[in-house]
């Protein structure tokens, strides 16, 4: 059976290089995007990822037997591989200074906040975490979690 290029209809300018102060996060979240804006299956979001890979990221992913991986792995190996560490420089992201936006729904707000929280691979407990999710709510938020038993 021959092999089907099939051309994106969608484009996707990034590219991840794996350097410091890139979040590998965002860039997968946004690289899934335009697969499923593509129709992409499986097989083809696999195959085209490396395209949007450049030195060292593309040395990485070149070390790796693609032929039977899933996107779902793929993804796994790539998150793990780069990891992105929040750092005093990464204004507005941090788990410690963010604060809900006045238009952001709560669930909104709390989804962001995990996210920081699972990035910085921290010790810190779910109760310090929870403590500064509320600290980081609106008024009315907050005002409303002080009534919760």
């Amino acid at each position: 059976m021959a092999e089907v290029i099939v051309r994106p209809q969608y484009r996707f300018n990034m590219v991840f290089t794996g350097l410091a102060d890139v979040d590998s996060y965002d860039f997968v979240r946004k690289y899934e995007k335009y697969a499923h804006l593509n129709g992409w299956r499986d097989e083809l979001t696999v195959a085209h990822f490396e395209l949007h890979l450049r030195t060292p990221a593309l040395n990485w992913y070149t070390q790796l037997e693609t032929k039977t991986i899933t996107w779902t792995e793929l993804r796994q190996l790539f998150l793990d591989a780069f990891p992105f560490k929040l750092n005093a420089s990464n204004h507005g992201r941090n788990l410690f200074t963010k604060r809900q936006l006045d238009d952001e729904s709560l669930i909104a707000h709390y989804w962001s906040m995990e996210k920081l929280y699972y990035r910085l691979n921290s010790e810190m407990r779910e109760e310090e975490f929870i403590e500064i999710v509320i600290s980081s709510m609106n008024n009315e938020n907050r005002m409303m979690a002080a009534t919760l038993p």
